[in-house]
């Protein structure tokens, strides 16, 4: 019986854990570069609000979602992604090869985002960090990008996950389609 009820509790102790990656502090380590810091994580799990995904990630029911969809900061960072797409996306090179005044004002209300997941931060251990989707129509072909919008002394601000465009649908393709149920905005 002590066996059956510690095991149970272990169970639910470990369903309460989160992760994030820290870098290891020896080349020796076996989980070199990264290795995983656990903490208890019951705080936010034990609401209705998160779901747990993964060891790392979660679903936020009540994220905050994406209050400017057209701002500067998120354009320039896709006119980016698709200066670094352009061997695997040759199609888009007149995007790349604007100015960023001119792409900003091009990508005007042609943008529309999607909610994918939230992980904690590695310094508050909160979860705070948000993975969006953003989507963009070229020539009738549709594309996305992935984002990661963070939380700083600053306020909120978003930085590139990767710097990979893809065709639409490709990142629900490649994960689960747990990770995603939210669609924010439309903005076209």
């Amino acid at each position: 019986i002590i066996i059956f009820f510690g095991g149970g509790w272990y169970m639910h102790k470990s369903q309460q854990q989160m992760a994030i990656l820290v870098i290891s502090d020896s080349e020796n380590d076996l989980d070199y570069p990264n290795k995983r810091k656990w903490f208890d994580a019951s705080r936010w799990l034990s609401t209705s609000q998160y779901i747990k995904i993964d060891d790392f990630y979660l679903l936020n029911l009540k994220h905050h979602p994406v209050n400017n969809i057209n701002d500067a900061g998120i354009i320039v960072i896709l006119h980016f992604a698709i200066r670094d797409a352009i061997k695997k996306f040759p199609e888009l090179s007149k995007l790349s090869q604007m100015d960023n005044k001119e792409f900003f004002h091009f990508m005007q209300h042609k943008l529309s985002n999607e909610y994918l997941r939230t992980k904690f931060n590695e310094d508050t251990l909160e979860p705070t960090d948000d993975y969006f989707l953003f989507f963009f129509t070229y020539n009738e072909i549709s594309y996305e990008v992935e984002l990661l919008r963070k939380v700083t002394e600053h306020g909120m601000m978003f930085v590139p996950y990767g710097y990979q465009v893809n065709k639409k649908g490709d990142w629900h393709r490649m994960h689960p389609s747990t990770y995603s149920c939210f669609n924010d905005s439309q903005s076209n």
